[in-house]
Parts: C-alpha cells; sequence; structure tokens
C-alpha cells in the first residue's frame, strides 16, 4: 500500500495538484500496471490508457504542488478509499482488486464518472469484483420530514373527527318541518275583514254582500310548533 501511496503523489505532482484524491489513486493503479484494470476494462472494449484519458480530461492540471510529494495532503475520499480497501481485504494487505472496489463502493466521484464516459457501469464492475454496495443510509432530513407529515394527518384527522355532530342529534323528521311552513286560511280578507262568527265558504262575506267579485279569503301565515 504504501508503494501505491507513493505513484499517486507522483501523479498529483505530474499535475501540479496540491492534493491526493480518489482520482490520483486510480491514476496510480494504471501507472503501476495492476492487471485489475485490465481484465475488468476489457469486456466492455476499453484499455487504461482510455480510462487514463478521462480521469486527466476530468481533472486538469493545477496551479502547482508543494516542493515535496511528501507534503501532499490526503483527502477524505481517498483517506475513506484505503480504509475501505483494507476492510475488503479482510486483513490482508489490500490489492489493486480492493482498491478499486472501495473507489466505487458509493457510485459517486470521478473515478465512477470517468468510468460512465466510457459507458461502464459502476455496478458492473463492482459485480465483476464480487463487491456489493452497502445500502445507503436514511437520510435524517427526510425521517424529520415524513415523521412531520405524520403528525400533520393526526392532527387533521382528530379535527375532522370533532366536527362530526354526535349520532344522539338527530335532525326533526321532514314532515314536521313542512307542517310549521303550512298556511292557515283566516276568515275574510285583506280589504273586507269579518267578525268573528261570520265567515262563509266560498269567498269573502262583504265582497258577496256587495255583488263584488274582489279576493278570496287571503291565507295569513301562523307559526305552528314542531311536533
Amino acid at each position: 500500500m504504501s508503494d501505491l501511496l507513493a505513484a499517486a503523489r507522483a501523479e498529483a505532482v505530474r499535475l501540479q495538484h496540491d492534493y491526493l484524491g480518489t482520482e490520483h489513486l486510480l491514476l496510480a493503479l494504471i501507472a503501476t500496471g495492476d492487471p485489475t484494470l485490465g481484465t475488468v476494462l476489457a469486456p466492455f472494449s476499453a484499455t487504461p490508457e482510455a480510462l487514463r484519458e478521462r480521469v486527466e480530461k476530468r481533472c486538469p492540471q493545477g496551479k502547482g504542488a508543494p516542493a515535496t510529494p511528501e507534503e501532499i495532503g490526503l483527502r477524505s475520499g481517498a483517506r475513506r478509499a484505503l480504509e475501505q480497501a483494507k476492510t475488503l481485504a479482510n486483513g490482508s494487505e489490500p490489492g489493486g482488486a480492493q482498491l478499486l472496489g472501495a473507489l466505487l463502493l458509493d457510485g459517486k466521484g470521478v473515478v465512477a464518472a470517468s468510468l460512465g464516459d466510457l459507458g461502464i457501469p459502476v455496478a458492473k464492475v463492482r459485480e465483476a469484483l464480487g463487491i456489493t454496495a452497502p445500502p445507503r443510509p436514511e437520510r435524517p432530513e427526510r425521517a424529520e420530514k415524513a415523521e412531520k407529515v405524520e403528525r400533520a394527518e393526526a392532527a387533521l384527522k382528530r379535527r375532522l373527527n370533532g366536527l362530526s355532530p354526535p349520532r344522539s342529534q338527530a335532525k326533526p323528521p321532514a314532515e314536521s318541518c313542512r307542517a310549521a311552513r303550512r298556511p292557515v286560511p283566516a276568515a275574510g280578507c285583506v280589504r273586507h275583514p269579518v267578525q268573528a262568527g261570520s265567515e262563509q265558504p266560498g269567498g269573502c262575506p262583504k265582497a258577496q254582500a256587495d255583488g263584488l267579485n274582489c279576493c278570496q279569503r287571503a291565507p295569513q301565515p301562523v307559526s305552528v310548533a314542531h311536533a
């Protein structure tokens, strides 16, 4: 692994970079002639040299490297890849297969993008290396958002249940409401009122006595209490 790190720092110096990232680890695998790359790329009609070209196109020349390669610091992605390579090696010295698999575990970054430029699916490379991608952990903000939605739905349900009338408060029969609106005729009419006890059927008695045909008995609505 120390030889691989030295080769990665040499690639960083060559590209005038002041950091050591995952792209430099991949370029180190290509520079050292690790056979793993050739085996993985061959089924896709790709070569390590073509992969190098794609990586360098994505990582152009920098503004200058430190005076000594040892001063070049590891980026978090490269450090994580080295640690994962040791895990994949199960306690043994990690080789090119373990390092390449570690560089592709999350399926992101310059290495995965460079393979995608050549039309090589990262999942197929992991499958060829016998490496299974770890499950993605659920984001805390997504879990918190789902919890807020559940609380809002529960609050809305409680509110709707509170607006529903109790079953014991039944509406009165429709017939009772119609009876309350039914008008009751009164004696006489509006123009010729009559005294109580002198009502005659067929219309207004005053109009009949005068030979008039002015009106009929005018209905006078009265309110009737609900049964």
